[in-house]
Protein backbone atom coordinates (compact mmCIF):
# COMPACT_ATOMS: atom_id res chain seq x y z
CA UNK A 1 0.00 0.00 0.00
CA UNK A 2 1.41 3.37 -0.79
CA UNK A 3 0.60 6.14 1.10
CA UNK A 4 0.86 9.79 0.11
CA UNK A 5 2.60 12.24 2.36
CA UNK A 6 0.85 15.72 2.81
CA UNK A 7 0.68 18.91 4.96
CA UNK A 8 -2.62 19.20 6.76
CA UNK A 9 -3.80 22.60 8.28
CA UNK A 10 -6.18 21.96 11.32
CA UNK A 11 -7.99 25.27 12.05
CA UNK A 12 -9.17 25.80 15.85
CA UNK A 13 -12.02 28.31 15.71
CA UNK A 14 -13.07 28.26 19.37
CA UNK A 15 -10.16 30.12 21.19
CA UNK A 16 -10.60 33.59 19.38
CA UNK A 17 -12.20 35.54 16.58
CA UNK A 18 -8.44 35.29 15.60
CA UNK A 19 -8.07 31.48 14.04
CA UNK A 20 -5.01 28.76 15.70
CA UNK A 21 -4.10 26.67 13.39
CA UNK A 22 -1.40 23.97 13.53
CA UNK A 23 0.36 22.09 10.54
CA UNK A 24 1.25 19.13 10.23
CA UNK A 25 2.62 15.91 8.30
CA UNK A 26 0.24 13.27 7.73
CA UNK A 27 0.52 10.36 5.43
CA UNK A 28 -3.08 9.29 3.48
CA UNK A 29 -4.09 6.03 2.10
CA UNK A 30 -5.07 7.29 -1.65
CA UNK A 31 -7.49 4.04 -1.66
CA UNK A 32 -9.98 5.94 0.98
CA UNK A 33 -9.91 9.23 -0.61
CA UNK A 34 -14.02 9.32 -2.06
CA UNK A 35 -13.34 12.75 -3.58
CA UNK A 36 -11.92 15.99 -3.08
CA UNK A 37 -12.81 20.00 -3.56
CA UNK A 38 -11.62 23.26 -3.28
CA UNK A 39 -11.53 24.26 0.65
CA UNK A 40 -13.07 27.61 -0.07
CA UNK A 41 -14.00 28.34 3.60
CA UNK A 42 -10.20 27.98 4.79
CA UNK A 43 -9.15 29.96 1.48
CA UNK A 44 -11.58 32.83 2.61
CA UNK A 45 -10.24 33.12 6.14
CA UNK A 46 -6.37 33.38 4.49
CA UNK A 47 -7.48 35.87 2.07
CA UNK A 48 -9.57 38.09 5.00
CA UNK A 49 -6.26 37.80 7.37
CA UNK A 50 -7.54 35.90 10.10
CA UNK A 51 -4.37 33.40 9.13
CA UNK A 52 -2.38 36.20 8.03
CA UNK A 53 1.14 34.80 8.50
CA UNK A 54 0.51 32.22 6.07
CA UNK A 55 0.99 33.37 2.20
CA UNK A 56 -2.20 34.17 0.53
CA UNK A 57 -0.67 31.96 -2.30
CA UNK A 58 -1.78 28.53 -0.77
CA UNK A 59 -4.08 26.77 -1.74
CA UNK A 60 -6.20 24.16 0.06
CA UNK A 61 -8.38 21.02 -0.99
CA UNK A 62 -10.83 19.50 1.75
CA UNK A 63 -10.30 15.59 0.96
CA UNK A 64 -13.15 12.92 1.86
CA UNK A 65 -12.09 9.80 3.03
CA UNK A 66 -14.51 6.81 3.02
CA UNK A 67 -14.90 6.60 6.81
CA UNK A 68 -16.71 9.99 7.21
CA UNK A 69 -13.53 12.03 8.08
CA UNK A 70 -11.92 15.14 6.20
CA UNK A 71 -9.28 16.86 5.86
CA UNK A 72 -7.89 19.92 4.58
CA UNK A 73 -4.81 19.27 3.00
CA UNK A 74 -2.24 22.20 1.89
CA UNK A 75 -2.16 22.55 -2.21
CA UNK A 76 -4.68 22.28 -4.97
CA UNK A 77 -6.99 19.90 -5.84
CA UNK A 78 -4.75 19.30 -9.04
CA UNK A 79 -1.75 18.69 -6.95
CA UNK A 80 -3.53 16.28 -4.95
CA UNK A 81 -4.72 14.39 -7.64
CA UNK A 82 -1.57 13.96 -9.21
CA UNK A 83 0.03 12.68 -5.71
CA UNK A 84 -3.18 10.10 -6.05
CA UNK A 85 -2.18 8.50 -9.27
Amino acid sequence: MNFMRCIEIHVDRKKSHRARYDLREVYVNPNKILFVTEDKEIKSMLENGIMDDLSKDHEFTKVAFDNGMTATIVGSVETILKKVK
